[in-house]
This record gives C-alpha cells, structure tokens and sequence, in this order.
C-alpha cells in the first residue's frame, strides 16, 4: 500500500465510479480536496489504508474520510452512504483536521444569457417550458402546527395554502412516516411490524395535506421517506416498493388525496453500487412495476432528492424516472443535460432552505440556468421547539408555540406570494430565454410568463446585488390591450414583513408598452392579470408568545385515538394514543382483553427502523421548556412486553458504525436494548446525535421489567442503579414487571437528583453533567403504554 506523506494527508483521493479497482488499490491523489460530511465512525479502520479499505468492501459506501488525531473532532475513519456532499462518489481523503483541510470552492454558475438591449419584447418571444409549481415541505418540523388553538390554527393554514392571500402554495411534499428521527423529530409509519394492519390515520401529516387540499383542490401532493420500518429488511427490497405503493393507495382511498409525485429515499442514494463500480437502481423499476399494477400510472417518480453527486446513477442506469429532482439547482453537466432531455424527464429544486434574498435569485435564476420548473423549501413551518436542530435558522413561517398561540409571519412566506398569486402550474409557460427572460445589464434577471388560457402576462424580476437603478421597458402583446399593469415589491434584504410583497402604484401601458424602475435588493411582480392577488391579513395578531406551562399535566387516557401527545416531539420511535387490553388480574395486556380495555399514549415501534440518521438509541419522546432546571417529572404506565434485545447497553457514538447496514434495518443488538420504562429531566435530544452535535443529555430513570433500576446521564453512562423491592414494585419476588402499572419520578433541584418509583425514594445522587432542558418519556423497543404526565417546578415538589 501506498504511504501518507503530510502533502498527501492534505490531497483529495478520488475513484472513478466505472474503475473502482482503483479504490482498492494504489491511491490516486488529486490537489483539489473535497470535503464530505454525514459520515459514520468506524473505530476499528485505524489507519487511512484500512479506511479506504472498509469503504471499498462495503458495496454501499461512497465516500470515506480518516482524520488524524489532531483533530478535535471527528478523528478516525468515517464512512457513509450519503452522496448530497460529496463531488465524486467513492471518493476518499485524508488530514489532520476536518476544520483545517482547504476545500475547494463550488463552481461558478454559467453566465445567464443577458436580455438584448432596448426593450424586452415579449410580443416577440416563443413559449418554453411549462410552470409546474412552488410549495414547501410539511413533516415532523411542523409537528405543532397540529396542537394550535382553532383560530390560529387556521390562519396559519391560510398563510401557508389558501389561494391569494399568503404563499399561495401550489406543491405540499410530505413526509412518508418511518417512526425515525428525520431532523427535529419523528414521523409514525402507516405499519410499524410485519403482519400488523394498515392504519392511515397516525400523524399530523394526513390532516395537513387534507387542510391543503380544503384550500386549493388542485394541490399537487409529492410524498418521500425519510426513514423506513425496520419489517421492510432494506431500502432496496420488493417491500419497500410495495410499501410506498400501498401509503398512495391508503392517501386516496382513506382521505380522498390524490398523490401525484413520489420520492424515493432523502438524501440518501436509491441505486445501490455494485463491486465493479455499476449502480443497480433495479429499486425504481420495481417501484414503478408495482405503482402501474396497482392502477397508479398517474403517479410519477422523482429521483433522488439529493444533492448533485447523487444524480449520477439515473443518467448512469436511465430507471424510470419522470422528475430529476435535487436540493441544489446546480447546472447538470453538459452530457446528462442533453440525457435529461432525450428522456423527456423535467428537472424540479425539490428542497431548498433559503433566506429572503437567495430565495428571491433562485425562484428567477433556476430556470435561466437550469431549467427547473418547479421549486420547494424546507419546511412549511418551524413547528417544534426551536433548540432542536435548525431551530434558530429556520426561514419558516414560526409556530413553535401552540400553547400560547403565538406565531409569526416570515418573509419567506411572501417570497412566494411574488410567483403562486400571480401564476397556475401547467396554464403558464416561460418566455424565450434571450428575448423575454436573462439576464439585466446592471445586475439580477427576470423572468416572463404567458398563460395559455387568456394571454396575460407576468414578469417576475430579482435585482440581488444590483449596482444601480434599471429603467427597463417591455413591448406587449397586440393581442392584450392591456391598459394597465399591476406592480408588487419586496426588499429582499429587510427582516421586516411589512418591506415584502407591497402594492405599488399601477403602471400605464401606451401603445402596448411600458415602462418599470427596478432597484436593487428587489423581488418585482409585473402582470397584465388585475385584481387576484392579495397581501392576506388576519382580524388581530397573534397571542403574545409565554413560556411552556408549569406546572404541566396531561391525562393520556382521555385523549383521541392516534394522535401525538400534545406538544411531546417524539425523537424515536411512535408515540400514539391507543388501547390496549387488561387481563384477569387487571394487568395491561396485548393479547387479553377480560378485564376491559384502557387508553393511553402507546410506544409502538419495536425493531429498529431504517434510519435516515442515527439518532437517540432508544424510542423518545419530550416537552416543555429548555430552561427548566429544578422540576419534577413523574409519569404512570406500564412495560408491555419484552424487548427483541435483550440487555440493556449503553452507548457511544464511536460505537455506530457497528449497528448501522445503509440502506437495511438494524443487523446487531440495539444500542440500548432491554425492556424498560423511562423518564427523563434536563433532556436536549434531536436530530442526528452523532454527526450533528447534538448530544444525547439528560438524566434518564429506567425501571427494567426485572424489578431492577438504573439511572444514566444520556444515553452513555450510568451513574446509579439496583435492585427494586417487591414490596415497591407491588408483585411478588422474582414476578416480571411487564403489565404491571408503575409510577416513576425524576425530580432535580441543582445538583441534587432524586428518583422515585411508585412514590417511593429508590435513589439520589448528585448530577454535575446536565444543568437545564426538557421532560422526557422513553422505552426499550417494545410496547410501552404511558397514562399520565405531571411536571411540576421544584416549589410544588412535595407529596408525589
């Protein structure tokens, strides 16, 4: 094997996807270093070579990374499926620090041809491609929308889809629940284990797309998955086909929704790569055999929801795709361009997470660079507590604050207003690029649409860093006898929504021309279409925003079947309101139901699912109020069943490569296994806690189904534990605890933690590792059923 200088350490190794031997062999070194991320640990790859190593015999890695030890973070061999950050895929670099490696800077877009000088003539210019939409993403970052009061609720679903007033979206992708961690919390699958019947009715997000389509019937509903029940075995099987066929069957006949674009997996590569470096997308075909025979030839496939690099296998393998769909509008490269057209499949931004300004140049620009005709941004609200990740840079519409109420309305939301108030996907189509649409001589572009049904015209124009003021004049079409023009602005560079999407005085037309000065820093609606938008308005703001209430109580047994706990974001796993049965001797049971039935807030999930990204190992879910230091937690419910995983093991991040297969379901032990009922205080969990620094914290009571306890800080390390009494527990000795209603309590006053188990003092330490943070709830995976939940602040701290 080829040795590491220091020059070489700081080189970027890349292998050609149709000559992978190379991987495996001598290293070709190239001076250009990309910089990957999303990666997966790999402790036992303690050199470079063995990294590439590990990397070229696991058929699914495309790309690995060895850092040195200098580095502060992330040292050691990383490997990952992933392909949205990677230039090539299969390719491999060293160094001593992730942070120090010099990166290569993106390319420069190609210059957007430039609009002839004098006057745009769009009485001249031919119709192109067809507008097919912009809207945003609803998934488990919308979580709260759900638990608003009805008023607010409202308004905010107004803003968001009804038809000139706020975005006026005219695309809602969705999430397809896996019962796995997407990026701020959980979405429950339609089945979570083989054998179980369909239901359609868990989540928030059937009730959202059924709110959409109450304000705009021609919603167009795209549905993709983020992770995948664990029963499916693998991303790549007939299942999982057959899985995402029957969620759009279940959308239309359960809910009369007509899905009309389906994704296949988020940023995550759906053709697998072979040994000789081919690419097997056999899934698509698959996907697409199973759609068709299930009389669904209406539904069209996007491929792949990644970033660029992820594109390569479709213009590789040509699957049956219709929609080149990526999260960076980015020009194809000149070959898979022409490809793209040969096979008549469009190209959609299918995820963008844009401030005001670039939003504004991408809604203009991707379709002079790069023919998109359709755009999305992530998400359609920053509905979940805003210290999970992305919490602060969420250019959203917020609503983080359901028990208060209070939400407000970003600018982003009337970016959008600029393009859906003004235009209908499929009825308008773009002008000549070159004639009616480029580039402006002093900075920014336009675009020109015209509407097959009646002739008008829109021009929607970006001036970001724009040098000075643009006089430009437009010649109409004879045909219009427009007198008149409407004019709507935003200043795509204030925080203020009352700069964005403001009426400005109509525009004379004489002789079928006029004349409009666009500044810089602006986003410009022009259209011969008088009198449908609409800058909406509600009767009275928001409710002031009020911290999460305490003391909180929430009796789950009266609650509404498959719902979420209100304001709980789960982090694994499902947590849902359902019944289960109890026995003879009145212990809860899943098989009998003699003793009657009882309602609470069930964990469902009981393998692993496929996971989008390694989150908190073990099902979760959490409320409340970041700050809270001295509470008490204490919740009442009961173990189930047995967990699949036997012992209860801790965890550590190093140690995730080692129950993690990409693209299939868990193949080892959980990382905390066992059966056992949770509650936790000074919780911060969310997203990918591995890769996104988001540490599992927390001081977390388990009462296991062997009448024993333990107490861990995280998920990481235990810091108390023993033997439960009968005579606490209430059974007799040696009797398992499944069934068995239990009470258990965290109560936490500065560093003093004390554990309660049935009322009973079981344990206290003194914790010095987590100061603050949010009330959790958890389980091994399997069936656990919560009742009730009380938090109560230290001054309230007394009989229970």
């Amino acid at each position: 094997m080829m040795g590491f200088t220091s020059l070489q350490r700081l080189a970027c190794v890349v292998c050609a996807i149709l000559a992978c031997v190379h991987a495996c062999g001598e290293l070709p070194l190239n001076q250009s270093l990309v910089q990957c991320w999303n990666g997966t640990a790999v402790p036992t790859a303690a050199t470079p070579d063995a990294c590439r190593q590990h990397c070229c015999d696991a058929s699914s890695c495309l790309w690995w990374g060895y850092a040195g030890p200098e580095s502060k973070s992330h040292n050691g061999c990383w490997v990952s499926s992933h392909p949205s950050y990677c230039e090539s895929n299969r390719a491999g670099w060293t160094g001593e620090s992730w942070a120090s490696l010099p990166v290569t800077p993106p390319p420069s877009p190609p210059p957007i041809q430039p609009l002839p000088e004098g006057v745009v003539r769009l009485d001249q210019a031919k119709p192109e491609l067809a507008f097919e939409g912009t809207g945003m993403i609803v998934d488990a970052s919308s979580r709260f929308l759900y638990d608003y009061p009805a008023q607010q609720q409202e308004e905010i679903l107004d803003f968001l889809f009804k038809p000139y007033f706020g975005a006026s979206l005219s695309i809602c992708k969705v999430e397809i629940g896996g019962d796995d961690q997407q990026t701020d919390g959980t979405t429950a699958s339609i089945r979570h284990r083989d054998g179980e019947d369909y239901n359609f009715n868990r989540s928030h997000i059937w009730w959202a797309m059924e709110q959409a389509k109450q304000r705009n019937p021609n919603m167009l509903f795209y549905g993709l998955a983020w992770g995948f029940p664990a029963y499916l075995g693998s991303f790549y099987s007939n299942a999982t086909a057959q899985y995402l066929t029957d969620w759009v069957l279940g959308a239309a006949r359960v809910h009369d929704l007509t899905v009309s674009i389906l994704g296949l997996w988020n940023e995550r590569q759906p053709c697998r790569h072979n040994k000789d470096g081919s690419w097997d997308c056999s899934l698509i075909d698959t996907l697409r055999q199973h759609l068709d025979a299930a009389g669904l030839t209406h539904v069209q496939i996007a491929g792949s929801d990644t970033n660029m690099g992820g594109l390569d296998p479709l213009f590789d393998e040509k699957p049956p795709i219709d929609i080149v769909a990526s999260h960076a509008s980015d020009p194809l490269p000149s070959w898979q361009e022409e490809e793209r057209v040969r096979q008549g499949w469009r190209r959609w931004r299918s995820e963008g997470e844009d401030n005001p300004s670039s939003m504004a140049m991408h809604m203009v620009n991707d379709y002079l660079t790069s023919n998109v005709t359709a755009s999305i941004e992530w998400p359609a609200t920053q509905g979940y507590y805003p210290q999970l990740p992305f919490g602060t840079d969420s250019m959203s519409l917020h609503a983080d604050s359901p028990w208060s109420g209070h939400y407000y309305v970003t600018p982003r939301i009337w970016i959008f207003a600029h393009v859906n108030q003004f235009i209908e996907p499929q009825e308008w189509r773009y002008l000549e690029v070159g004639v009616a649409s480029g580039a402006l001589a002093h900075g920014g572009s336009l675009v020109s649409l015209s509407c097959s049904k009646t002739g008008d015209i829109v021009v929607i124009a970006q001036t970001v860093n724009a040098s000075a003021d643009q006089p430009i004049t437009f010649q109409l079409p004879s045909s219009l006898a427009a007198k008149s023009v409407e004019h709507w602005q935003s200043l795509v560079t204030s925080n203020k929504t009352k700069d964005y999407f403001v009426k400005q005085a109509a525009i004379t037309v004489a002789k079928n021309s006029f004349t409009v000065k666009l500044s810089p820093n602006t986003l410009t609606t022009l259209t011969t279409r008088l009198g449908y938008a609409h800058k909406g308005t509600v009767p009275s703001p928001s409710p002031p925003a009020v911290a999460f209430p305490s003391p909180y109580t929430v009796n789950y047994t009266t609650l509404p079947l498959y719902r979420q706990g209100p304001y709980h974001t789960d982090q694994r796993g499902s947590f849902e309101i359902d019944e289960v049965g109890l026995d003879d001797r009145g212990l809860y049971s899943l098989t009998s139901r003699v003793g009657g039935t009882a309602r609470g807030l069930l964990q469902t999930v009981t393998t692993m699912p496929i996971a989008w990204v390694f989150a908190t190992p073990r099902p979760a879910s959490i409320l409340g109020d970041p700050t809270w230091v001295a509470v008490k937690v204490y919740a009442e419910g009961a173990m189930l069943e047995a967990s699949t995983y036997e012992t209860t093991t801790l965890f550590d991040c190093s140690q995730a490569s080692e129950f993690t297969v990409p693209g299939e379901a868990t193949k080892k032990p959980n990382p905390i296994g066992g059966t056992f009922i949770s509650v936790g205080l000074r919780v911060m969990v969310g997203g990918n806690i591995c890769n996104a620094g988001k540490v599992d914290t927390g001081y977390w009571l388990l009462v296991h189904a062997n009448s024993t306890f333990s107490v861990t800080a995280g998920s990481q390390k235990v810091v108390a534990g023993g033997p439960l009494h009968h005579s606490i527990t209430g059974t007799q000795p040696g009797e398992s605890l499944i069934g068995v209603h239990l009470s258990l309590a965290l109560f936490g006053a500065g560093t003093t933690i004390v554990g309660y188990v049935n009322d009973q003092v079981i344990v206290t330490f003194e914790g010095e590792e987590f100061w603050e943070g949010f009330a959790g709830i958890a389980s091994g995976w399997h069936r656990t059923i919560f009742t009730e939940l009380r938090v109560t602040p230290e001054f309230e701290e007394s009989d229970n």
